[in-house]
């Protein structure tokens, strides 16, 4: 066991988390991906995703994307354009 910080987007700016919910690993993408579901049928939540990155002295998880939907609606579409995008916000996209 050794302890990490999750970077994160909230309503305030950048945070890190200590923990992260329902991760998978996207091994094509070389991505964690993690879901907070607002409830246990996953209609609302958020949903973050980083990648490892070389550091000066060790690897760091950086914030690639996070969307949230905040409406429980009973719709589950993790595509739908309900889940509003909160990183990277506009003029900040990678590439």
């Amino acid at each position: 066991y050794f302890p990490t910080s999750f970077p994160i987007m909230t309503d305030n700016g950048p945070s890190v988390e200590p923990y992260a919910y329902n991760l998978g690993w996207d091994a094509e993408a070389q991505r964690l991906v993690s879901f907070f579901k607002g409830r246990g049928i996953g209609d609302c939540g958020t949903i973050n995703e980083w990648a490892w990155e070389e550091g000066p002295f060790d690897r760091r998880l950086v914030l690639v994307s996070s969307r949230n939907k905040g409406e429980c609606d009973g719709v589950f579409d993790m595509d739908a354009p309900a889940w509003v995008k909160l990183w990277p916000v506009a003029g900040n996209e990678p590439g």
